[in-house]
């Protein structure tokens, strides 16, 4: 790497700016350059400079320059824009450098640009300004980088905060404690009965709502980039050299906001009242969209300051707190519908916010136009991420009493594309303080779910063995729960990278337990692989999981390769079907003994105290029942999560024959000609299969499937038509019947939250078998008819994004 002479930079530095010509220097510096030192450097010039170099003189590269009308400019700046080809090679489009961030509120100097709106600020102009700034703060929870959404807001700059704050007497709290100069209550509020305050209510309500969107943002960005769990698509953490206004501490935010909704509150029904009402309309707009902001922050910084202590009342408040914000988003949503922005909207709009301010931050490349929501269409995303933190993170924390109650819950987390906000939220509360959710011992809930899903006995879980394989489940039990939190686009690669290797191994530690509980036990029976069964049924959920994912993401194409997925599906979900089975029998086994020991124990207490009466003259019966209840029916009365568990496992088989079905489907289409296997000239079937379920190798139960086994299994050449078709109408009939019992139980569960499945995803299932049978009756017609079949076929994923509709056209 070749250094500049310092006497070269010195002499530059001497010049005072002016040409120098260089080519001497430069061709003295090419001739050090190799293949090993092929950089240029010095300690002003390093290698991203270097690469921006290479873009220099391209108009649209060199300083990131901007279409002159894309925003407010300089009359100045427009006039001596340079130009570039448009679309047209015969036009050119003005372009110009992007403008300066803002230092204050009125920048002075040649070629400055226009001031920010302040002293002559309207209510109906802060109206507008508090909406695009909820159109940024969606657009920052949407995955924009903060300087490609909340600073675009040129009021949010540091310079202008400082500068606001310094007109309407607010000060830090190192320097005030109460922050605003004027009247003072008790609590540090502004005495707006006596109006102790610099400026005007629109003033008040434009800083407040900047301040907010900053802190905001600063919050939703920490909480994410601490629980580490975003994907280039979710989020963008880059700061790009913000400080988010750390002279404004977190504590003050609340006060501020608080004391800016009293000062709006008190200048409601002042005035004529023509002017007034419009007036007041644009207050209570900004009274829901300041009150929503503050809901936002209080939410987010009480859900990332939790502990074991305070978590379920804390919890209970933020739950209410964003229902309440969900419910102003909701009010401001019904007011902006009624808003037609008039011709003077977007050049004020413009004045205010410039989504290319930040564009040199971003480095030297094509400019990327965000788009911005309109208001009335970024209010309802933003009301979804507010009930996304009731339902997704509230309610898993106050209602997740088992660790199968919280899965369920994660499961519906994951299909239901929760904000990214939501997803780290779950995350960061899903352990501390040693324990899940704050509440429970991760190895008591492990030995709950083992003995509620597998009857796994409660004198193996307390034993030696026992506790070893508790607390050696506990890491990749957890994993199973952070794995649905993740992007589902991203789950697939987590389960192959990190869970599958340990879950393998487990299998083999998993079988020893067992292997030295039944030695101790030392009874003649067969001995039951308790913990064996439970890893088993883990592990075939994973990879069950693992394929689902695969079908939904339209990994598979075509026909052949739809079959196959469906064909190794039916294969996990049968072994999953026969496992829950044989765990289920042993469940109902175990809670049977259970019952009957204390049944004995009972009668034997009871006889005890009966001989230990003294004799004496009988009293009755009283107190004595009837129709006494037995120990035995009480234990295996079925409980809540037995009916959810029951549900589950009829979904197993819906699955189930579902996949069949479509396999068997795609069988009778190939035998009528429909359809052919493609050929490849790179690779084979054989080798594609192999690459596709490398994972399953990895695991020793179940055992791995081939390719030859898919030929032998998927074939129906011995088979007839109509004997295959019957095969395929009976799966999606048996499909069909068992949804709609399903659909009855769904509505007449009593909590919902904890249900494998909703009662739309069930509709979906219905629909994908009602579809299937009726093109499947349109093919046995043709079949049947004798003559060649000439059809198209599709593979419509609409209904679901598990099970596709095969279409016949």
């Amino acid at each position: 790497m070749f250094v500049l002479p310092k006497d070269a930079e010195q002499q530059t530095e001497e010049e005072g700016g002016t040409l120098v010509d260089i080519t001497d220097l430069v061709q003295e510096c090419a001739k050090a350059l190799t293949f090993q030192d092929p950089l240029l450097t010095a300690p002003g010039f390093d290698l991203q400079d270097s690469m921006a170099a290479l873009e220099l003189m391209d108009p649209q590269m060199d300083c990131c320059e901007i279409p002159a009308d894309s925003a407010a400019v300089p009359a100045a700046a427009a006039a001596v824009g340079r130009s570039s080809k448009g679309p047209d090679s015969d036009t050119r489009v003005p372009t110009v450098p992007p403008r300066i961030p803002p230092t204050c509120l009125d920048p002075q100097g040649v070629n400055s640009y226009p001031s920010l709106p302040w002293n002559t600020l309207t209510m109906t102009q802060a109206r507008i300004i508090g909406a695009e700034s909820m159109s940024r703060l969606e657009s920052m929870l949407g995955g924009s980088s903060v300087s490609e959404s909340t600073f675009t807001s040129l009021y949010a700059h540091d310079g202008v905060l400082r500068d606001m704050a310094k007109q309407l007497g607010w000060q830090p709290q190192h320097d005030k404690p109460n922050g605003l100069i004027g009247v003072t209550t008790a609590k540090g509020d502004i005495g707006i009965d006596k109006l102790g305050y610099l400026g005007t209510p629109q003033q008040h309500a434009v800083f407040a709502c900047t301040v907010a969107l900053v802190k905001v943002s600063e919050v939703v960005r920490m909480v994410v980039q601490h629980a580490d769990i975003y994907e280039e698509e979710d989020f963008s953490v880059g700061a790009h050299g913000f400080k988010f206004s750390p002279w404004i501490e977190e504590s003050q935010v609340i006060g501020l906001l608080e004391s800016t909704l009293e000062i709006l509150q008190a200048n409601t029904d002042n005035g004529d009242a023509a002017t007034q009402r419009s007036t007041d309309e644009d207050i209570d707009m900004l009274i829901l969209i300041i009150g929503s902001q503050l809901d936002l922050f209080r939410a987010c910084t009480s859900l990332a300051n939790l502990n074991a202590a305070n978590v379920r009342e804390v919890t209970e408040k933020t739950k209410k707190v964003v229902r309440d914000g969900a419910e102003k988003l909701e009010k401001i949503h019904g007011i902006l519908q009624t808003i037609d922005p008039d011709d003077n909207y977007r050049p004020f709009v413009q004045l205010a916010f410039d989504s290319f301010v930040n564009r040199p931050l971003l480095g030297n490349a094509p400019v990327r136009a965000v788009n911005f929501l309109p208001p009335s269409d970024a209010i309802m995303p933003l009301k979804v991420v507010f009930e996304g933190l009731a339902w997704a993170v509230c309610d898993l924390i106050l209602y997740g009493s088992t660790f199968g109650r919280i899965k369920r819950m994660l499961c519906r987390v994951s299909i239901s594309s929760v904000n990214i906000l939501a997803r780290s939220f779950i995350l960061l509360n899903l352990y501390f303080d040693d324990l899940l959710v704050g509440q429970y011992s991760l190895p008591s809930f492990i030995a709950q779910h083992m003995n509620q899903i597998g009857g796994v006995p409660r004198n193996l879980l307390e034993g030696a063995y026992g506790k070893t394989i508790l607390s050696r489940l506990a890491k990749p039990l957890y994993d199973t729960l952070k794995v649905l939190v993740l992007n589902r686009n991203r789950q697939r690669a987590y389960i192959d990278v990190v869970m599958v290797k340990e879950w393998s191994m487990l299998q083999k530690e998993s079988a020893a337990v067992d292997f030295y509980y039944n030695q101790e036990l030392g009874t003649n029976t067969k001995p039951i692989p308790y913990v064996s069964n439970y890893t088993l049924s883990t592990t075939l959920g994973l990879l069950e999981h693992f394929m689902r994912l695969g079908v939904e993401l339209h990994l598979f194409h075509g026909h052949h390769d739809l079959a196959i997925a469906y064909w190794y599906w039916d294969f996990l979900l049968s072994t999953c079907l026969n496992t829950a089975t044989v765990m289920r029998k042993t469940k109902a086994e175990e809670r049977l003994e259970v019952a009957k020991k204390e049944e004995a124990l009972e009668a034997a207490a009871a006889a005890e105290k009966k001989s230990s009466k003294k004799k004496g003259p009988k009293q009755g019966k009283k107190g004595v029942s009837k129709n006494p209840v037995s120990s035995a029916a009480t234990a295996t009365a079925t409980t809540a999560e037995d009916a959810e568990d029951n549900l589950e496992y009829m979904l197993l088989g819906v699955r189930r024959n579902i996949c069949r079905g479509l396999v068997r489907f795609i069988a009778a289409l190939s035998q009528a000609g429909l359809v052919t296997p493609p050929q490849y000239e790179f690779t084979s079937h054989e080798q594609r299969f192999r690459k596709r379920f490398e994972l399953f190798t990895r695991i020793n139960q179940p055992p791995a499937l081939t390719y030859a086994d898919f030929l032998k299994g998927s074939d129906c050449s011995g088979v007839s038509p109509s004997d295959l078709l019957a095969s395929v109408s009976e799966c999606f009939k048996a499909s069909k019947s068992m949804l709609d019992k399903i659909l009855v139980q769904i509505d007449n569960a009593i909590d919902i939250k904890f249900l494998p499945v909703t009662k739309q995803e069930a509709t979906n299932l219905v629909k994908v078998c009602v579809t299937n049978s009726i093109f499947l009756h349109k093919l046995t017609e043709q079949v049947g008819s004798g003559q060649k079949v000439k059809s198209q076929i599709s593979f419509d994923f609409q209904s679901s994004s598990e099970f596709c509709c095969i279409k016949i056209t």
